[in-house]
Protein backbone atom coordinates (compact mmCIF):
# COMPACT_ATOMS: atom_id res chain seq x y z
CA UNK A 1 0.00 0.00 0.00
CA UNK A 2 2.95 2.29 0.54
CA UNK A 3 4.38 1.41 -2.48
CA UNK A 4 1.64 2.54 -4.13
CA UNK A 5 1.07 5.84 -2.66
CA UNK A 6 4.76 6.68 -3.04
CA UNK A 7 4.53 6.00 -6.83
CA UNK A 8 1.10 7.88 -7.28
CA UNK A 9 2.82 11.15 -5.50
CA UNK A 10 6.19 10.48 -7.51
CA UNK A 11 3.06 10.57 -11.00
CA UNK A 12 1.74 13.73 -9.50
CA UNK A 13 4.89 15.36 -8.55
CA UNK A 14 6.05 14.93 -12.13
CA UNK A 15 2.98 15.66 -14.14
CA UNK A 16 3.20 19.29 -11.97
CA UNK A 17 6.47 19.87 -13.35
CA UNK A 18 5.27 19.08 -16.69
CA UNK A 19 2.23 21.71 -16.47
CA UNK A 20 4.97 24.47 -15.32
CA UNK A 21 7.29 23.45 -18.06
CA UNK A 22 4.39 23.75 -20.79
CA UNK A 23 3.36 26.92 -19.30
CA UNK A 24 6.35 28.74 -19.50
CA UNK A 25 7.18 27.82 -22.65
CA UNK A 26 3.51 28.18 -24.33
CA UNK A 27 4.08 31.31 -22.44
CA UNK A 28 7.39 32.53 -24.49
CA UNK A 29 5.56 31.35 -27.62
CA UNK A 30 2.45 33.28 -27.70
CA UNK A 31 4.24 35.99 -27.13
CA UNK A 32 6.77 35.50 -29.75
CA UNK A 33 3.26 34.63 -32.27
CA UNK A 34 2.27 38.38 -31.98
CA UNK A 35 1.58 40.59 -34.65
CA UNK A 36 5.38 42.35 -36.57
CA UNK A 37 6.03 45.09 -35.22
CA UNK A 38 9.22 46.99 -37.43
CA UNK A 39 11.69 48.92 -35.23
CA UNK A 40 14.02 52.36 -35.53
CA UNK A 41 16.31 50.45 -33.25
CA UNK A 42 15.91 46.60 -33.26
CA UNK A 43 16.26 44.76 -36.67
CA UNK A 44 16.76 40.51 -37.07
CA UNK A 45 20.02 41.29 -38.57
CA UNK A 46 21.42 42.99 -34.97
CA UNK A 47 18.23 41.29 -32.80
CA UNK A 48 20.62 39.24 -31.48
CA UNK A 49 22.46 41.10 -28.74
CA UNK A 50 23.32 38.70 -26.46
CA UNK A 51 26.67 36.76 -26.04
CA UNK A 52 26.50 33.12 -24.05
CA UNK A 53 29.63 31.62 -22.80
CA UNK A 54 27.36 28.07 -23.41
CA UNK A 55 24.42 27.44 -24.50
CA UNK A 56 24.61 23.65 -23.22
CA UNK A 57 26.33 23.33 -20.02
CA UNK A 58 26.50 19.65 -19.62
CA UNK A 59 27.97 16.69 -17.66
CA UNK A 60 25.75 17.71 -14.35
CA UNK A 61 25.26 14.40 -12.41
CA UNK A 62 29.15 14.32 -11.84
CA UNK A 63 28.51 17.37 -9.93
CA UNK A 64 30.51 16.91 -5.97
CA UNK A 65 30.52 18.96 -3.11
CA UNK A 66 28.20 21.15 -1.98
CA UNK A 67 27.72 23.33 -4.76
CA UNK A 68 25.38 21.88 -6.84
CA UNK A 69 24.81 24.87 -9.30
CA UNK A 70 25.95 25.27 -12.91
CA UNK A 71 26.83 29.19 -14.56
CA UNK A 72 27.59 30.38 -17.38
CA UNK A 73 28.07 34.56 -18.60
CA UNK A 74 26.36 36.56 -20.79
CA UNK A 75 27.70 39.63 -22.39
CA UNK A 76 25.87 42.22 -23.91
CA UNK A 77 27.16 42.45 -27.79
CA UNK A 78 24.99 45.53 -28.87
CA UNK A 79 25.09 48.96 -28.54
CA UNK A 80 22.00 48.94 -27.00
CA UNK A 81 20.88 48.84 -23.15
CA UNK A 82 18.94 45.45 -22.84
CA UNK A 83 16.17 45.51 -20.13
CA UNK A 84 13.85 42.72 -18.69
CA UNK A 85 16.46 39.92 -20.02
CA UNK A 86 15.04 36.62 -19.27
CA UNK A 87 16.94 33.62 -20.37
CA UNK A 88 14.58 30.81 -21.19
CA UNK A 89 16.26 26.66 -20.83
CA UNK A 90 15.22 23.00 -20.68
CA UNK A 91 16.57 20.54 -18.56
CA UNK A 92 17.73 17.18 -19.90
CA UNK A 93 18.37 13.81 -18.49
CA UNK A 94 21.40 11.94 -19.29
CA UNK A 95 19.54 10.25 -22.99
CA UNK A 96 18.81 13.78 -23.30
CA UNK A 97 15.05 13.63 -22.73
CA UNK A 98 13.44 16.94 -21.45
CA UNK A 99 12.36 16.63 -17.64
CA UNK A 100 11.91 20.45 -17.11
CA UNK A 101 11.23 23.70 -18.58
CA UNK A 102 11.82 27.30 -17.17
CA UNK A 103 13.34 30.55 -17.37
CA UNK A 104 16.08 32.92 -15.29
CA UNK A 105 15.02 36.24 -14.57
CA UNK A 106 18.03 39.02 -14.94
CA UNK A 107 17.37 41.39 -12.35
CA UNK A 108 19.46 44.03 -14.13
CA UNK A 109 19.62 46.20 -17.88
CA UNK A 110 22.95 45.61 -18.92
CA UNK A 111 24.82 48.25 -20.88
CA UNK A 112 26.87 47.17 -23.80
CA UNK A 113 29.91 45.42 -23.71
CA UNK A 114 28.08 44.33 -19.73
CA UNK A 115 29.19 40.77 -18.37
CA UNK A 116 27.42 39.00 -16.33
CA UNK A 117 27.51 36.11 -14.85
CA UNK A 118 24.11 33.80 -14.37
CA UNK A 119 23.54 30.95 -12.28
CA UNK A 120 21.39 28.06 -12.68
CA UNK A 121 19.77 25.54 -9.93
CA UNK A 122 19.21 22.13 -11.75
CA UNK A 123 17.77 19.50 -10.00
CA UNK A 124 19.24 16.37 -8.97
CA UNK A 125 18.90 14.29 -12.06
CA UNK A 126 19.38 17.11 -14.66
CA UNK A 127 22.45 15.97 -16.81
CA UNK A 128 22.26 19.34 -19.43
CA UNK A 129 21.10 22.30 -19.05
CA UNK A 130 19.85 23.31 -22.85
CA UNK A 131 19.52 26.98 -23.41
CA UNK A 132 16.29 27.49 -25.89
CA UNK A 133 16.74 31.34 -26.55
CA UNK A 134 15.86 34.97 -24.67
CA UNK A 135 14.03 38.04 -24.34
CA UNK A 136 15.24 41.90 -23.41
CA UNK A 137 13.31 45.00 -23.86
CA UNK A 138 14.64 47.95 -25.72
CA UNK A 139 12.43 51.45 -25.88
CA UNK A 140 9.94 50.53 -28.15
CA UNK A 141 10.35 46.81 -28.49
CA UNK A 142 10.27 43.65 -27.63
CA UNK A 143 12.75 40.82 -29.12
CA UNK A 144 12.37 36.92 -28.94
CA UNK A 145 15.62 35.26 -29.58
CA UNK A 146 14.96 31.88 -30.77
CA UNK A 147 17.96 29.81 -30.13
CA UNK A 148 17.05 26.60 -31.52
CA UNK A 149 15.50 27.55 -34.63
CA UNK A 150 17.94 30.68 -35.18
CA UNK A 151 15.12 33.02 -35.45
CA UNK A 152 14.06 36.74 -34.12
CA UNK A 153 11.03 38.55 -33.58
CA UNK A 154 10.29 42.41 -32.83
CA UNK A 155 6.99 42.87 -31.09
CA UNK A 156 6.08 46.28 -30.03
CA UNK A 157 6.65 47.17 -26.47
CA UNK A 158 3.44 47.45 -24.93
CA UNK A 159 3.95 49.01 -22.02
CA UNK A 160 6.44 52.42 -22.41
CA UNK A 161 7.78 53.67 -19.32
CA UNK A 162 8.22 57.17 -18.40
CA UNK A 163 11.67 59.07 -17.98
CA UNK A 164 12.58 58.75 -14.06
CA UNK A 165 13.98 62.68 -13.57
CA UNK A 166 11.04 63.66 -11.85
CA UNK A 167 11.24 60.35 -9.40
CA UNK A 168 15.03 60.03 -8.81
CA UNK A 169 14.49 61.40 -5.25
CA UNK A 170 17.35 60.33 -3.72
CA UNK A 171 20.96 61.76 -3.40
CA UNK A 172 23.31 58.36 -3.42
CA UNK A 173 26.74 58.95 -2.19
CA UNK A 174 29.96 57.34 -3.58
CA UNK A 175 30.22 54.05 -2.22
CA UNK A 176 32.82 53.32 0.40
CA UNK A 177 35.02 50.54 2.31
CA UNK A 178 34.00 50.83 5.88
CA UNK A 179 36.84 52.41 7.92
CA UNK A 180 37.62 49.19 9.03
CA UNK A 181 38.39 47.53 5.77
CA UNK A 182 40.82 45.04 5.24
CA UNK A 183 41.42 41.97 3.27
CA UNK A 184 38.50 39.85 5.69
CA UNK A 185 36.31 43.13 5.85
CA UNK A 186 33.43 42.59 3.30
CA UNK A 187 31.32 45.67 4.27
CA UNK A 188 30.60 48.50 2.30
CA UNK A 189 28.88 52.35 3.64
CA UNK A 190 26.37 54.00 1.28
CA UNK A 191 24.77 56.81 2.64
CA UNK A 192 22.04 58.08 1.02
CA UNK A 193 20.00 61.75 1.27
CA UNK A 194 15.86 62.40 0.63
CA UNK A 195 16.12 65.23 -1.46
CA UNK A 196 12.24 65.62 -2.76
CA UNK A 197 9.91 66.88 -0.20
CA UNK A 198 7.82 63.43 -0.04
CA UNK A 199 8.33 61.12 3.47
CA UNK A 200 9.83 57.75 1.61
CA UNK A 201 9.17 54.39 3.28
CA UNK A 202 10.11 50.65 2.11
CA UNK A 203 13.67 51.82 0.58
CA UNK A 204 15.20 49.42 -1.03
CA UNK A 205 18.81 49.61 -2.89
CA UNK A 206 19.71 47.83 -6.16
CA UNK A 207 23.38 47.08 -6.27
CA UNK A 208 25.70 44.68 -8.64
CA UNK A 209 28.72 43.47 -7.07
CA UNK A 210 31.76 43.08 -9.76
CA UNK A 211 34.73 40.61 -9.65
CA UNK A 212 38.01 41.71 -10.86
CA UNK A 213 37.34 40.69 -14.45
CA UNK A 214 34.93 43.31 -14.41
CA UNK A 215 31.86 40.89 -14.55
CA UNK A 216 28.64 41.28 -12.48
CA UNK A 217 28.54 37.84 -10.22
CA UNK A 218 25.33 39.01 -7.99
CA UNK A 219 23.12 41.52 -7.22
CA UNK A 220 21.88 42.46 -4.32
CA UNK A 221 18.73 43.64 -2.79
CA UNK A 222 19.68 46.17 0.22
CA UNK A 223 16.96 47.67 2.65
CA UNK A 224 16.89 50.59 4.36
CA UNK A 225 14.50 50.06 7.54
CA UNK A 226 13.46 53.38 8.56
CA UNK A 227 11.31 56.00 6.99
CA UNK A 228 13.37 58.63 5.42
CA UNK A 229 11.98 62.02 5.70
CA UNK A 230 12.55 65.41 3.39
CA UNK A 231 16.11 66.49 3.70
CA UNK A 232 16.53 63.01 6.04
CA UNK A 233 19.98 61.25 5.75
CA UNK A 234 20.92 57.88 6.20
CA UNK A 235 23.36 54.82 5.80
CA UNK A 236 23.09 51.70 4.71
CA UNK A 237 25.73 48.66 4.94
CA UNK A 238 25.83 45.92 2.59
CA UNK A 239 27.57 42.93 3.18
CA UNK A 240 29.66 41.48 -0.39
CA UNK A 241 29.79 37.81 -0.81
CA UNK A 242 33.75 38.35 -1.51
CA UNK A 243 36.02 41.39 -0.25
CA UNK A 244 37.84 42.03 -3.16
CA UNK A 245 34.27 42.95 -5.45
CA UNK A 246 33.74 46.17 -5.90
CA UNK A 247 30.07 47.49 -6.19
CA UNK A 248 27.84 49.48 -8.73
CA UNK A 249 24.44 50.50 -7.57
CA UNK A 250 21.57 49.95 -10.16
CA UNK A 251 18.56 51.26 -8.90
CA UNK A 252 16.54 51.64 -6.27
CA UNK A 253 12.63 51.06 -5.13
CA UNK A 254 10.53 53.40 -2.34
CA UNK A 255 6.83 53.99 -1.53
CA UNK A 256 6.03 57.13 -2.22
CA UNK A 257 3.56 57.65 1.72
CA UNK A 258 1.56 60.63 -0.37
CA UNK A 259 0.34 58.77 -3.96
CA UNK A 260 0.54 55.24 -1.87
CA UNK A 261 2.60 53.83 -4.54
CA UNK A 262 5.57 51.93 -5.09
CA UNK A 263 8.28 53.61 -7.40
CA UNK A 264 11.09 51.75 -9.00
CA UNK A 265 13.94 53.26 -10.92
CA UNK A 266 16.80 51.77 -13.43
CA UNK A 267 19.62 54.14 -12.99
CA UNK A 268 20.78 52.82 -16.54
CA UNK A 269 17.82 53.37 -18.53
CA UNK A 270 16.68 56.12 -16.16
CA UNK A 271 13.15 55.04 -16.33
CA UNK A 272 10.28 54.61 -13.48
CA UNK A 273 7.87 52.04 -13.23
CA UNK A 274 5.28 52.95 -10.79
CA UNK A 275 2.69 50.68 -9.29
CA UNK A 276 -0.36 51.95 -7.49
CA UNK A 277 -0.85 50.42 -4.05
CA UNK A 278 -4.09 52.40 -3.53
CA UNK A 279 -7.23 49.86 -2.29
Amino acid sequence: MKNIMKKVILIILSLAVLAVAISIVKSYDDKAKKEDYKSEIVSEENGDALQIENVKITNLTERSGTDLSAVTDIKNISDLNLSQINIYYNELDKKDNEVSGSKIVVDMTLNPKDTMEIQFLPKDYTNTIDIKGYTYIVEDCEVYVDLTNNNIAIRENEKYLENSKNYEVLSINKVARSKTYNNEDTSYSINIKNISKKNLGNIVLKVGEINKENKFVRIDHVTYNSLLKPNDNGEITLSLSNPQYDVKILGYTYDDMESKSNVDIDLTTHKVNIINNKQ
